[in-house]
C-alpha cells in the first residue's frame, strides 16, 4: 500500500489533479448513493418507520453538529490552503495540529448542549421515539462516532487543500462499503439503532487508521503538537479571532442550509421526516453529486487568490459557472419526470408519495440549490464572507418560516415550496451577485 500511495504522489506544488479528483468523487458519490438506497428498504424493514425517522434526525443531526466545530474548518481550510501553496511545512503542521485539538474539543462542546437540551425537552425527538428502550446507548454511540468522524476529516481536508483530492475521495468510498458492510451485519443480527451507530463508529474508526497511514505517505511528516505549543496557540488563536467568528456564522447558516430533514423533523415530528426523507434523499444525492464539480476546485481558488491572480480566478470561476448552469437544469427536469418511478424502483408504491407536485418541486430544489454551491464555496475558500452572510441568513430564516407557516396545510410539499420560493424571489440572483462581488473587490 505504502508503494502504491508513492507512486500517486505529486511533486510538491503540483497543479490538483482536477480530472482525477472529479471522476474519484463521482466514484465516492456513486458507491455512497448505492450503499444508502440499498439500506434504506434494510431501515425500514428492521428499524419501522419510528425508527428510521429517528435515524434520519440523527443522521441530519450529525451534519448539523458541525456548528461546534465551525469556527475552526473555515479557517482551517483557508490556512492550510495557503500554507502548502507558499510551502510553509511548519505552519502547515501547526495548523494540522490545531484542527485536530480543536474537533475534540467541538464534539464535548456537542455532546453536552445535546443532552442537555435532550434532557430538558425529551419531546424534541418525538413521544414516539421516546419509547426506543435503548436510546441513551444510541445517543453515547453517535456521539463516539461523531469525535471520530471529525478527526479523521482533519486528515482528508489537508489531503484535498494540498491537491490530494483524487485519494481523499477514495478515503470516503472506502468508509462508505465499510459502513454497508457493517451496518448490513448489525441488522442481521438485531442490533436495532444501537447496532447502527455502532456500525457507523467502526467504520470510522477504521477511516481515521487508514487516513493517518495515508497521510504519512503523502503529505509532510505530522505529528500532535501540545495545545500549548506556541504555533498551535497562534493557529487557535487565529482562528477564534473575527475572521473565525465569521467563518463560526458562515457555517451555521450552511449547515443550516443543508439541514432539511432535521428542520422538517423537529416542526413536523419523525413520521413527517421519513416521508420526506425518502422523497429528498435522492434529490440530495443528485445536488451533492453536481457540487463535487465546483468543489474539485477548491484548491485552485484558493491558490490563485493566495497569488493574488484575479484575471485567473474570474475565468475560472466563469468557466465552471457555465458548465454548472446545463447540469442543473438537465439534472431538475429528469428528477421532475422521473423521480415518481426512481422511487417505487427503491422502496416500493406503497412507501412512494403520489402526487406528482412532490417531484416537480423537488427537481426545482435541484436546480436552485445546485447554481448556489460555486458562489458559496468561492466566498468560504476566499475568506471574503461579507456579502454571503446576509444572504445566507435570509435564506434560512424565510425557509423555516415558509415550512412553518404551510406545514400544516401542504405537509411534504411545504419545505419544497420554501426552497422554490426564496431562491425564485432574488436568493439565486443575490448568489450570482455577490460572487461577481468577492472577485471584484480582490482586484481592488
Amino acid at each position: 500500500m505504502r508503494a502504491l500511495l508513492l507512486k500517486l504522489r505529486p511533486p510538491f506544488g503540483a497543479r490538483a489533479d482536477i480530472t482525477g479528483a472529479v471522476i474519484a468523487g463521482y466514484a465516492q458519490m456513486g458507491i455512497t448513493a448505492l450503499v444508502n438506497i440499498l439500506l434504506v428498504p434494510l431501515y425500514l424493514d428492521a428499524l419501522g418507520r419510528t425508527g428510521f425517522g429517528l435515524l434520519m434526525m440523527l443522521i441530519g443531526l450529525s451534519a448539523y453538529a458541525g456548528i461546534g466545530v465551525l469556527w475552526l474548518f473555515g479557517g482551517l481550510t483557508r490556512g492550510l490552503g495557503v500554507a502548502f501553496a507558499r510551502g510553509a511545512r511548519d505552519e502547515f503542521a501547526a495548523a494540522w495540529a490545531a484542527g485536530k485539538w480543536g474537533v475534540l474539543v467541538g464534539a464535548g462542546l456537542v455532546a453536552a448542549v445535546v443532552s442537555l437540551a435532550l434532557w430538558a425537552a425529551p419531546r424534541l425527538i418525538g413521544d414516539d421515539a421516546q419509547q426506543i428502550a435503548d436510546f441513551p446507548l444510541v445517543l453515547g454511540l453517535f456521539f463516539a462516532q461523531l469525535a471520530v468522524s471529525w478527526l479523521y476529516g482533519i486528515d482528508r481536508l489537508a489531503l484535498t487543500v494540498s491537491g490530494r483530492q483524487t485519494v481523499a475521495n477514495l478515503l470516503i468510498a472506502g468508509q462508505q462499503l465499510l459502513v454497508g458492510a457493517f451496518v448490513y451485519l448489525a441488522l442481521a443480527l438485531h442490533g436495532g439503532l444501537a447496532g447502527v451507530m455502532a456500525a457507523f463508529l467502526a467504520s470510522h474508526v477504521a477511516a481515521l487508521a487508514a487516513s493517518s497511514i495515508i497521510r504519512r505517505s503523502l503529505l509532510w511528516k505530522l505529528a500532535w503538537r501540545s495545545p500549548f505549543d506556541p504555533m498551535v496557540r497562534g493557529e487557535l488563536r487565529a482562528m477564534l479571532s473575527r475572521q473565525g467568528t465569521a467563518y463560526q456564522l458562515f457555517g451555521m447558516l450552511a449547515l443550516s442550509l443543508q439541514a432539511d430533514i432535521l428542520v422538517v423533523g423537529l416542526i413536523g415530528g419523525s413520521a413527517v421526516a421519513a416521508e420526506f426523507a425518502l422523497v429528498w434523499k435522492i434529490a440530495e444525492i443528485t445536488i451533492q453529486g453536481l457540487w463535487r464539480i465546483p468543489e474539485a476546485f477548491q484548491p485552485k481558488i484558493i491558490q490563485l487568490d493566495t497569488m493574488g491572480h484575479v484575471d485567473s480566478l474570474h475565468h475560472l470561476l466563469r468557466r465552471v459557472d457555465w458548465v454548472m448552469l446545463p447540469l442543473a437544469v438537465a439534472a431538475g427536469i429528469a428528477y421532475a419526470l422521473f423521480g415518481h418511478w426512481i422511487l417505487e424502483l427503491w422502496v416500493g408504491a406503497e412507501h412512494a408519495p403520489n402526487n406528482i407536485l412532490v417531484y416537480v418541486l423537488a427537481g426545482g430544489a435541484i436546480f436552485w440549490l445546485s447554481l448556489s454551491r460555486l458562489p458559496i464555496l468561492t466566498g468560504s475558500a476566499t475568506g471574503r464572507l461579507r456579502g454571503l452572510l446576509p444572504l445566507m441568513a435570509t435564506e434560512v430564516l424565510g425557509k423555516i418560516a415558509l415550512t412553518v407557516a404551510m406545514i400544516g396545510s401542504f405537509g411534504l410539499l411545504a419545505p419544497l415550496i420554501a426552497i422554490n420560493v426564496m431562491h425564485a424571489l432574488g436568493v439565486a440572483y443575490g448568489y450570482r451577485y455577490a460572487m461577481r462581488r468577492i472577485v471584484h473587490k480582490k482586484g481592488q
